[in-house]
């Protein structure tokens, strides 16, 4: 017989959930924040050691593979990677993020974001001596506190491939925080030139700064970005064995995840829910694995 429970032991319980899922929202988008300033020092240093000691591609290859081979599980130490953090860094110099900083403010006080570009197109904001220093200090709290520690490394990296103008990249940052867009559409509405259509149309309205919602989209594309949880390293994963098997035509690949009796096919694991999000993560991709078997498969 199951005990009585109190009245209000439902509602008790909704009202921890919601404590529960707010509380990760926050652990995550505090972690996204500290590894942007992670990437923004490390693309910071780069540049200064290319002033300094003119550090080329050898060099930048190198510190990848001793990264790497320091941090195997992390995937953010990769060239390209580097590469993205160096440009990063020199797409937010820190007079341009105290800028932002300091249009972000506004705008929670309620003033429209087309005033705000408006003032990012006036050349003297533009050629501002703050902005145009190439190796300025700045505080790890300057850089947390603003628009730009609030998007996702993959968000950045859209922007960085599409866009290079200071009032586009507010802009965009501050529709995509408001918005809670993924990437994807982020790359869509840059390709579709939404920025030139809503301030030529004056569509824009007041920012609503509030925190994303456990169930919003934002939340779960800071909960599921592949960079975050390879640099945050989900501790005590349980072990994945690769099982090959040579057959008459074919060969056979399997992933086999303890505790589970049967192996998981490649195509199946993909959309297995026995697999949590973080160790899908650390797993090779399909056509990773195919290259390798039909190299394996040719000699």
């Amino acid at each position: 017989m199951k005990p009585k429970l109190p009245d209000n032991y439902k509602e008790i319980l909704k009202q921890l959930k919601e404590k529960i899922a707010q509380s990760q929202v926050k652990t995550v988008i505090a972690a996204n924040k500290q590894m942007l300033w992670l990437y923004w020092q490390i693309g910071d240093e780069i540049i200064k050691q290319q002033k300094l000691q003119g550090w080329g591609a050898k060099v930048i290859d190198k510190l990848s593979v001793d990264l790497r081979s320091e941090f195997p599980k992390v995937k953010g130490f990769s060239v390209r990677n580097l590469k993205y953090m160096q440009k990063f860094a020199s797409y937010y110099k820190p007079g341009i993020i105290r800028i932002y900083t300091d249009l972000f403010e506004k705008l929670k006080k309620g003033v429209f974001v087309q005033e705000l570009t408006a003032l990012l197109q006036n050349n003297e904001i533009e050629n501002n001596t703050i902005v145009q220093e190439p190796i300025a200090q700045i505080i790890e709290q300057d850089f947390l506190q603003s628009p730009v520690a609030n998007l996702t490394w993959t968000h950045h990296i859209a922007i960085m491939d599409k866009l290079k103008e200071y009032p586009q990249i507010f802009w965009y940052t501050v529709n995509t925080i408001e918005h809670g867009i993924s990437s994807n559409v982020l790359k869509m509405q840059i390709e579709g030139k939404l920025y030139e259509r809503q301030v030529q149309n004056k569509k824009i309205t007041n920012f609503k700064n509030t925190l994303p919602a456990p169930q919003s989209c934002f939340a779960n594309y800071l909960m599921k970005d592949p960079y975050l949880f390879d640099f945050v390293q989900v501790k005590d994963n349980p072990t994945i064995d690769l099982i090959l098997c040579k057959g008459k035509n074919e060969v056979v690949a399997e992933y086999s995840l303890q505790g589970y009796k049967s192996p998981i096919g490649i195509a199946e694991y993909i959309l297995s829910k026995m697999i949590p999000e973080e160790i899908k993560s650390e797993l090779p991709s399909i056509e990773e694995i195919e290259e390798k078997l039909q190299e394996i498969d040719n000699k």
